[in-house]
Protein backbone atom coordinates (compact mmCIF):
# COMPACT_ATOMS: atom_id res chain seq x y z
CA UNK A 1 0.00 0.00 0.00
CA UNK A 2 2.38 2.07 0.37
CA UNK A 3 4.65 1.82 -2.47
CA UNK A 4 1.57 2.46 -4.36
CA UNK A 5 0.82 5.53 -2.56
CA UNK A 6 4.23 7.05 -2.94
CA UNK A 7 4.79 5.95 -6.44
CA UNK A 8 1.34 8.23 -6.83
CA UNK A 9 2.40 11.21 -5.42
CA UNK A 10 5.56 10.77 -7.18
CA UNK A 11 3.95 10.70 -10.40
CA UNK A 12 2.00 13.55 -9.60
CA UNK A 13 4.86 15.71 -8.62
CA UNK A 14 6.40 14.58 -12.09
CA UNK A 15 3.14 16.08 -13.25
CA UNK A 16 3.79 18.93 -11.71
CA UNK A 17 7.36 19.38 -12.71
CA UNK A 18 6.59 19.06 -16.12
CA UNK A 19 3.69 20.78 -16.54
CA UNK A 20 5.64 24.25 -14.62
CA UNK A 21 8.18 23.57 -17.44
CA UNK A 22 6.35 23.57 -20.12
CA UNK A 23 4.38 26.55 -18.85
CA UNK A 24 7.71 28.64 -18.20
CA UNK A 25 7.51 31.76 -19.34
CA UNK A 26 3.45 32.26 -20.39
CA UNK A 27 0.63 32.75 -18.28
CA UNK A 28 -1.86 29.65 -17.79
CA UNK A 29 -5.88 30.40 -16.75
CA UNK A 30 -6.12 30.11 -12.78
CA UNK A 31 -8.10 27.51 -13.48
CA UNK A 32 -5.14 25.46 -14.94
CA UNK A 33 -3.01 26.86 -12.01
CA UNK A 34 -5.68 25.79 -9.31
CA UNK A 35 -5.42 22.34 -10.69
CA UNK A 36 -1.50 22.19 -10.81
CA UNK A 37 -1.42 23.95 -7.12
CA UNK A 38 -4.35 20.98 -6.18
CA UNK A 39 -2.09 18.72 -7.85
CA UNK A 40 1.03 19.57 -5.52
CA UNK A 41 -0.37 19.41 -2.64
CA UNK A 42 -1.94 16.25 -3.07
CA UNK A 43 1.25 14.77 -4.52
CA UNK A 44 3.38 15.80 -1.44
CA UNK A 45 0.46 14.33 0.54
CA UNK A 46 0.42 10.97 -1.43
CA UNK A 47 4.16 11.11 -1.13
CA UNK A 48 5.60 11.77 2.80
CA UNK A 49 1.97 9.23 3.57
CA UNK A 50 3.25 6.67 1.07
CA UNK A 51 7.32 7.18 2.11
CA UNK A 52 6.36 6.56 5.73
CA UNK A 53 4.49 3.34 4.99
CA UNK A 54 6.92 2.10 3.14
CA UNK A 55 9.93 2.43 5.66
CA UNK A 56 7.69 1.61 8.34
CA UNK A 57 8.62 4.16 10.55
CA UNK A 58 5.74 4.49 12.94
CA UNK A 59 5.29 7.73 14.72
CA UNK A 60 5.62 8.39 18.62
CA UNK A 61 1.85 8.51 18.85
CA UNK A 62 1.31 5.28 16.93
CA UNK A 63 -0.78 7.03 14.12
CA UNK A 64 0.24 7.74 10.09
CA UNK A 65 -0.11 11.22 10.60
CA UNK A 66 0.51 13.93 13.06
CA UNK A 67 -2.00 15.47 15.16
CA UNK A 68 -1.87 18.96 13.19
CA UNK A 69 -2.78 17.03 10.16
CA UNK A 70 -5.72 15.46 11.66
CA UNK A 71 -6.89 19.22 12.77
CA UNK A 72 -6.30 20.77 9.68
CA UNK A 73 -8.81 17.48 8.12
CA UNK A 74 -10.75 18.20 10.96
CA UNK A 75 -11.15 22.09 10.45
CA UNK A 76 -11.86 21.47 6.74
CA UNK A 77 -14.59 19.29 7.42
CA UNK A 78 -16.19 21.55 9.89
CA UNK A 79 -15.91 24.40 7.46
CA UNK A 80 -17.04 22.42 4.68
CA UNK A 81 -21.10 22.86 5.27
CA UNK A 82 -20.45 26.87 5.36
CA UNK A 83 -18.86 26.74 1.64
CA UNK A 84 -22.13 24.28 1.11
CA UNK A 85 -24.11 27.03 2.42
CA UNK A 86 -22.26 29.38 0.14
CA UNK A 87 -22.82 27.72 -2.67
CA UNK A 88 -26.48 26.93 -2.35
CA UNK A 89 -25.93 23.22 -1.83
CA UNK A 90 -27.20 22.66 1.11
CA UNK A 91 -27.71 19.18 2.63
CA UNK A 92 -28.74 19.05 6.01
CA UNK A 93 -27.68 15.30 6.19
CA UNK A 94 -24.31 15.97 4.37
CA UNK A 95 -23.48 18.93 6.64
CA UNK A 96 -24.22 16.83 9.97
CA UNK A 97 -21.68 13.79 8.90
CA UNK A 98 -19.12 16.34 8.16
CA UNK A 99 -19.53 18.24 11.11
CA UNK A 100 -19.43 15.04 13.04
CA UNK A 101 -16.03 14.05 11.04
CA UNK A 102 -14.32 17.49 11.71
CA UNK A 103 -15.21 16.85 15.24
CA UNK A 104 -13.84 13.40 15.56
CA UNK A 105 -10.66 14.34 14.28
CA UNK A 106 -10.02 16.67 17.10
CA UNK A 107 -10.90 14.16 19.45
CA UNK A 108 -8.53 12.29 17.67
CA UNK A 109 -6.14 14.58 17.68
CA UNK A 110 -6.51 14.93 21.11
CA UNK A 111 -5.98 12.08 22.52
CA UNK A 112 -2.78 11.10 20.67
CA UNK A 113 -1.46 13.87 22.22
CA UNK A 114 -2.41 12.62 25.70
CA UNK A 115 -0.95 9.33 24.95
CA UNK A 116 2.01 10.93 23.67
CA UNK A 117 2.74 13.34 26.19
CA UNK A 118 1.56 11.16 29.28
CA UNK A 119 -1.76 14.00 30.22
CA UNK A 120 -4.07 12.76 32.02
CA UNK A 121 -7.27 12.54 30.56
CA UNK A 122 -9.93 15.03 30.59
CA UNK A 123 -12.92 12.59 31.87
CA UNK A 124 -11.79 10.52 35.08
CA UNK A 125 -12.16 6.95 34.52
CA UNK A 126 -15.26 6.11 36.11
CA UNK A 127 -17.17 8.79 34.14
CA UNK A 128 -17.67 11.15 36.84
CA UNK A 129 -17.58 15.07 36.41
CA UNK A 130 -13.98 16.31 36.94
CA UNK A 131 -13.57 17.77 40.49
CA UNK A 132 -12.63 21.19 40.75
CA UNK A 133 -9.82 22.47 42.94
CA UNK A 134 -11.57 25.39 44.98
Amino acid sequence: MGIVALAVGLGLLSFVAFAAYRLFGRSPGPGFLTFIVACALVGLFMGSVGLRLAVARPRPDGGLLSPWVIRFGGLLFILSPFVMLAMRSWHVIEAGVLFAAGVACFVLANRREERTHGAQPTVPADGAAPRHRG
